[in-house]
Parts: C-alpha cells; sequence; structure tokens
C-alpha cells in the first residue's frame, strides 16, 4: 500500500471539528470527579466506548479492581478506594514490523473549585476559541483528541505497521495512577507512550514530583473561660512554622543538583503551602478559641533527587523546631500523608521518542518545539520508573485546572490531532 498522503490526512481533522467539539463537549456534561477516596469514572468510559464502538473497534472496558495483581502492586495506595473503577482501552493492531504506541488519558477529574464558577463546570460553553468546562483542559480535551485520531485512521483506512493503544484511565487525580497500572498489568504495553496531558504543544521530557505532609500544629483546646486570662499560642505556632519554611526552601535549594530542564527558574524545588485550615465555620459554631491548624505541604522534587533525601530534609527540619523553639513546640509537629508521594521521572533529550516527536511537530507547524521540564507530576513516573515505557508528556493548551473556569483552547486542540497523525506515522510506521 502506498504512503498516505498526510496534508490529505491533518485535513480531514479541520472538517472533523464539530465532532471533536461534540464528543469533548458530551464528556464534560457526564460528571467523572474524582472525590477521594471514591470516583466517579465509569459513565464516561462508558459513553466513550460507544463512540470508538461506532467505528468498528473494540473496546476493552473493565473494572480496575477485577485485574489481578493490582491490590498487591508495589505502587498500590491504599487511601484510594479502587472498587467499581473503570479503565477504557482500545487497540489498533499493526501490520507488523514497527513500533508499538500507548496514548494515555485520564477521565477523572478534579471536584468543582469551591471557588466560585462564572460558568456552570458541567454545561461546556464555547467562547472567543475556549471551552469551557470542569475537566476540559484536565483532561477530557486529550480523550476527544484520541477519539478524532482513531476515526482518521478509519475511515482513511490508512494502516499503521506498529500497534497503537489508546487508553483512558481512571483515578489519575490526587496521585492515583491506579488506572494505569491496572492497563499494564491487563497486559497493555508497547515501546513507548505518550501521556496527552495539556503542555500547550511542548514536549515536557521531564516532570516535578512531590512530596506532601498533611502538618497538625496544636495545643490544649479552650473554652471562653472569665476566670482566667487567656494567651493562645497557635497564631504564634503557625506564624513561625510558615517563616521557617523559607528555610527549609534554602536547605534544599543547597543540597540537590538542579537538571538543566529547572535551572532557569527562580526556585526549582520549591516548598509551597496549599492549604491552611483552622477551626470551623458558620452560624452554628459557637465562637471559640483555635486549638489546632493543619497545614497541607507540598515539596517539589526533581530526576535524580533521592526521595530518601527530600524525606529525611524535611523530618529533621521538623524536628529542629522543637529544638529551635521549645517553648511553642515541646514535641515536633504532628505530620502524616493522604496523598501518594509521586515521583518525579524523565526520557533524555535524545532519546527517539523525544526526537520523532520533535520532528513530528516541526513537520506539521513549521517551528521547533520546546522541549523542556514539566512543574507537576502525572501518571508519567509509572510508565517511566515501574514498567520500562518510556513516556514523555505533550498535550494542547488550556488553563485553569483545578480551578474554576477551566478551559481547553481548541485551535490548539486541532494542531495537537495534526502533530499526532504524524508523529504516530513516523513512530510506529505507514504499513
Amino acid at each position: 500500500m502506498p504512503q498516505p498522503d498526510i496534508g490529505q490526512l491533518t485535513a480531514r481533522v479541520d472538517a472533523l471539528r464539530p465532532e471533536l467539539i461534540r464528543v469533548l463537549s458530551d464528556l464534560v456534561r457526564i460528571p467523572t470527579v474524582h472525590a477521594p477516596p471514591r470516583g466517579a469514572e465509569k459513565k464516561g468510559q462508558e459513553y466513550l466506548a460507544v463512540e470508538f464502538r461506532k467505528l468498528g473497534l473494540e473496546p476493552d472496558l473493565y473494572d480496575i479492581d477485577r485485574v489481578p495483581g493490582v491490590r498487591t502492586h508495589p505502587l498500590r495506595h491504599e487511601p484510594h478506594d479502587i472498587r467499581d473503577r473503570w479503565n477504557l482501552a482500545i487497540k489498533i493492531p499493526g501490520t507488523g514490523g514497527g513500533r508499538s504506541l500507548i496514548c494515555n488519558g485520564h477521565m477523572d477529574t478534579v471536584p468543582p473549585s469551591e471557588f466560585p464558577w462564572k460558568r456552570d463546570p458541567f454545561k461546556p460553553v464555547m467562547e472567543e476559541g475556549r471551552l469551557y468546562g470542569l475537566g476540559s483542559c484536565d483532561m477530557k480535551a486529550s480523550l476527544a483528541i484520541m477519539y478524532i485520531l482513531a476515526r482518521i485512521l478509519r475511515e482513511s483506512g490508512v494502516r499503521l505497521r506498529g500497534d497503537l493503544i489508546l487508553e483512558s484511565v481512571c483515578d489519575e487525580e490526587d496521585g492515583g495512577a491506579h488506572g494505569t497500572i491496572a492497563q499494564r498489568l491487563r497486559g497493555y504495553h508497547a515501546d513507548a507512550a505518550l501521556a496527552l496531558e495539556s503542555s500547550a504543544l511542548s514536549i515536557f521530557n521531564m516532570h516535578k514530583g512531590g512530596y506532601f505532609p498533611e502538618v497538625r500544629l496544636e495545643e490544649a483546646a479552650a473554652g471562653i473561660n472569665l476566670n482566667k486570662e487567656m494567651i493562645p499560642q497557635l497564631p504564634r505556632m503557625l506564624h513561625t512554622y510558615l517563616r521557617e519554611i523559607e528555610e527549609l526552601s534554602k536547605i534544599r535549594s543547597a543540597a540537590v543538583k538542579i537538571p538543566p530542564e529547572y535551572q532557569h527558574q527562580q526556585q526549582p524545588v520549591p516548598v509551597w503551602i496549599c492549604k491552611i485550615v483552622s477551626g470551623l465555620w458558620g452560624k452554628s459554631v459557637p465562637v471559640a478559641i483555635a486549638n489546632q491548624v493543619q497545614i497541607f505541604v507540598y515539596l517539589q522534587t526533581v530526576p535524580g533527587e533521592p526521595f530518601e533525601l527530600v524525606r529525611n530534609q524535611f523530618q529533621e527540619w521538623n524536628s529542629g523546631l522543637s529544638r529551635k523553639y521549645p517553648e511553642l513546640f515541646p514535641k515536633p509537629p504532628a505530620f502524616e500523608f493522604t496523598l501518594r508521594q509521586m515521583e518525579p521521572s524523565f526520557v533524555p533529550f535524545d532519546h527517539p521518542l523525544v526526537t520523532t516527536l520533535a520532528r513530528s511537530i516541526e513537520e506539521q507547524t513549521g517551528a521547533r518545539p520546546k522541549i523542556q521540564g514539566s512543574p507537576a507530576p502525572c501518571d508519567m513516573f509509572a510508565f517511566n520508573n515501574h514498567f520500562n515505557i518510556p513516556c514523555v508528556w505533550f498535550g494542547p493548551g488550556g488553563a485553569n485546572a483545578h480551578a474554576p473556569d477551566e478551559y481547553v483552547e481548541l485551535d490548539s486542540v486541532i494542531h495537537c490531532v495534526k502533530c499526532l497523525l504524524r508523529f504516530v506515522g513516523n513512530w510506529c510506521g505507514w504499513a
């Protein structure tokens, strides 16, 4: 069979723009919220399975809890409930002799932010080239991209030499990764993988990890006592803890070798405060002196940085507070972990996966893409660190993921499909 006219294939993407918007909009309307420890991905996966069946494909729709070995796998994260969590996989077999590829996306979304949305998170709205809605950017647009990719290949009759596996997994958010793990245990392997997370058409060959201690500062509970002067220590404890966080950031920066992808950043290994919560709020809650505060701390980690080093740095710093401020911290502040401690991972710049993807993007856009490190983690670590499948991050542009009024840029989605068409041909080989 002669090589396909790639120009005709990419032109077909423009013609299918309304179909892409339809599938993406339908997915946004289906709540697939991951509210730890549970998730509700099944209805979204069922919808997508129907769409792929219309193309004459045979989706593998399954409950990950029934996959042998998933509950006992070393990466199992016990706080996540994996009962009734569903994956969807579509394998487009190649004719043989080519390299195989996995395109990975996740169906679950974070809950709608507690901050107000200007638009209904489950009613997709198009404005000025953007589609707004919960999960539009993270990452239902990429699931729609997979559908359009498969549709063009099927309708054109074009075959690949290597197998192409499209997967929509559950339980990615909140450091889950169990859907991606289950896919590998179910037998879906390949020579390489793409995590189709939003990247504004840049290639992320590296991503940071995260160490997530949840800290509790606490003093003896106190009601209102009219016969005794009250001098709460909690405000001083909180102020001191937050001030000393800056010292921890300096310790981390001095102790780690920063990869070139992150050396341009002012804080390549920052220590962030994500949440601070103290007391209860509401008219039914009596006025009382707060006696505890919870702090969600996020320490970013980079590839090459031993996890044990990060843990020891934090534990030593945390313990040192009781030595430095014994009157405020008679004991070191208590902490625990409810979120997976995410591993960083990377693929070298000169790996064929990176160079072939970069060449394919340049062929389509006429410009060399940026190859850089991502500031955030995703399921890419599971491929690279635990299943020996090189994986990089590539996807469309958007904004406000994990925040109100999330959106994806529709032109970027179209460009992403075109780049992927070229890449799967260059990587898997045209039959």
